[in-house]
């Protein structure tokens, strides 16, 4: 039974229970007394290409496209790397500190989820990562890679539409040879993509504005 995105509840043989999560290759072990969660960041429920993979980092992680000189580079190092490598520089850049420095592993979890799927997680969703958050056996990092990963359904519908928004503005953006002059307006543009076509459509005709603008 999937109760959340990046959960599964699984009941083991004989009734024994624990939650498994498996992260980087290092599986952690947890008991519980009725159900067990298995989550492996090593499979995607979102099979996708690499510049693909590029945008929902951005996405996951910034809720916002590439800018042409990090999609680039980022390109190049996860054809020689993993996401996780990735994630792991966003979650110590000046950006991140910038935007999410003063915020609690409360808001820290529940922004992941709302830069991705437009909403908070469920209760058994946000108390699990912020008991692996405080633990120190999760990174916010990991936390976003396992929930990106686990996006099933109407989740993962929504995730797919705005990294296919982030594709079309970042290709715009770079055809242009121009370069982001306000963060919080590409932002804007991704967060109201929701599981429709036609957010998808005003969200590339709003891309198209905004980067006229800059020309500007």
């Amino acid at each position: 039974m999937l109760f959340d995105a990046g959960f599964t509840s699984l009941l083991e043989p004989g009734g024994s229970t624990a939650i498994r999560l498996s992260s980087g290759g290092t599986a952690l072990d947890y008991g519980l007394t009725t159900t067990a969660v298995q989550v492996d960041s090593n499979l995607s429920a979102v099979p996708l290409t690499p510049d693909e993979r590029v945008q929902s980092a951005y996405v996951a992680f910034y809720e916002r496209p590439a800018d042409c000189p990090g999609f680039r580079y980022w390109a190049g190092q996860l054809a020689a790397g993993k996401l996780s490598d990735i994630i792991q520089a966003f979650g110590t850049s000046a950006e991140f500190d910038e935007r999410y420095g003063g915020l609690t592993d409360t808001q820290l979890v529940d922004n992941v989820y709302e830069q991705m799927f437009n909403r908070l997680p469920d209760p058994a969703g946000r108390a699990f990562y912020i008991r692996m958050l405080q633990s120190g056996q999760m990174t916010l990092q990991t936390i976003t890679i396992n929930v990106l990963d686990g996006a099933l359904n109407t989740n993962r519908t929504i995730i797919e539409n705005k990294i296919e928004v982030a594709r079309h503005f970042t290709g715009e953006l770079c055809a242009s040879g121009l370069a982001y002059t306000d963060l919080d307006e590409a932002i804007a543009i991704i967060s109201g993509v929701d599981p429709t076509a036609e957010s998808i459509e005003q969200a590339k005709t709003d891309s198209g504005t905004l980067i006229e603008s800059y020309l500007q």
